[in-house]
């Protein structure tokens, strides 16, 4: 495989005990070619898919179902297009390519949260044409196709949530319900004949589109949730705070805050993240909110104008706004979960993925498709593995 290059991550680690130890962690983080994902059936192209459902199964990566506009962008009037098809590429023979499995979601779907759990993958929401969903689907692998299986349904429809695992529990946060961001926390324990879902105590604030996983704080594992974003008013707020659920506890802290330089708090949302090592968890780009804001503020004055030349030339300005957006923050973040200290290590070597889940398995990573620039998907498939370096 063709290579995009290294980073070097120097990681100062410092235990927080009565007897403070020192330990120099060095990270690789190596990028490398990774097949596109292909057309699907009855198309002649890939655009790539928003929100899809991914995860690594027996060593086969999993891309299914997720959402795009077909036809035209969305400030032209395209249709936003829900999927159900299901591609999987064995990641031990990438050559072989992508394939389109025989078996489809029982629906079509996109932005559910999804982590893998005992080589199975827990779906949990999500959203289609008919809105948030609170269907709950496990994909486990026989012979050589996927099954679905129906799992007892969360007591509400969400979409845009953040799940994360502590062995056999599965942990969902926040996301986005029929009247707005959520801060519920609710966990199951996937090895029961029947989900039984337990309330636990809600997010200190209402957010969808967070990175949320697992990782150790020193002294057990902790659900971790970073960023995120919730509109209470005309414009949305973003956010940089990252909290920590204890088990042990079972209370939610303010931990730390999400950083980008000098120690100033940087917001970031609808971005991917993993948890690495044994304290340490990586961010890969993000929106901080600024242009998205804009488009926002462009929205709300073509609703309260009432010229029709004026309400026209703000349309013009809102689509050529959009048609030049940039992309979205590049950047990759290292949060040491025991000194609580978030740093910025380098930026990706290509567009930023959003609204897409990273997967990792073993040393790899993999962030499928997603979103590049608003309304606008990608194909590409980003490959990375961590190791660490002799010094």
């Amino acid at each position: 495989m063709k290579k995009f290059g290294t980073i070097a991550i120097f990681l100062l680690v410092l235990s927080v005990s009565c007897t403070t130890i020192t330990k120099d962690m060095n990270l690789n983080v190596e990028f490398s070619n990774f097949p596109e994902l292909i057309a699907g059936n009855g198309q002649q192209n890939q655009p790539g898919l928003a929100g899809p459902i991914t995860g690594v199964i027996s060593d086969y990566l999993i891309i299914a179902g997720g959402s795009n506009f077909p036809d035209s962008l969305p400030w032209h009037g395209g249709t936003k297009t829900y999927y159900d098809q299901v591609y999987y590429v064995n990641t031990n023979n990438i050559d072989s390519g992508w394939k389109i499995s025989t078996k489809k979601l029982n629906e079509p779907l996109a932005y559910s949260a999804c982590v893998t759990v005992d080589n199975k993958i827990i779906c949990v929401g999500g959203e289609n044409q008919d809105g948030p969903t609170s269907r709950i689907i496990m994909i486990s692998k026989h012979a050589h196709d996927f099954d679905f299986q129906e799992q007892t349904k969360l007591p509400f429809a969400v979409s845009n949530a953040g799940i994360a695992n502590i062995d056999s529990k599965i942990y969902i946060a926040g996301g986005t319900g029929v009247n707005g961001a959520l801060s519920s926390f609710y966990c199951a324990d996937i090895t029961t004949d029947s989900m039984h879902w337990s309330r636990l105590p809600e997010i200190p604030l209402p957010l969808s589109h967070a990175v949320v996983v697992n990782q150790w704080d020193g002294s057990e594992q902790c659900i971790y949730v970073l960023g995120g974003r919730n509109k209470t008013s005309e414009l949305t707020e973003f956010f940089s705070a990252v909290w920590k659920y204890s088990p042990a506890k079972n209370k939610w802290t303010k931990c730390g805050e999400i950083t980008k330089g000098e120690n100033e708090p940087f917001a970031l949302t609808a971005g991917t993240g993993v948890a690495v090592g044994e304290n340490s968890i990586l961010l890969f780009g993000g929106d901080h909110g600024t242009l998205f804001n804009k488009t926002e503020d462009f929205i709300n004055r073509i609703l309260k104008e009432n010229e029709t030349e004026k309400k026209s030339e703000l349309v013009k300005q809102k689509n050529s706004h959009l048609q030049n957006h940039p992309g979205f923050d590049r950047v990759i973040l290292i949060y040491n979960t025991l000194t609580n200290v978030c740093q910025q290590m380098g930026t990706l070597p290509h567009a930023a993925q959003l609204t897409t889940t990273a997967v990792k398995n073993d040393n790899n990573i993999f962030i499928p498709s997603g979103e590049v620039k608003p309304g606008i998907r990608t194909p590409e498939v980003t490959c990375l593995k961590v190791s660490k370096s002799r010094h």
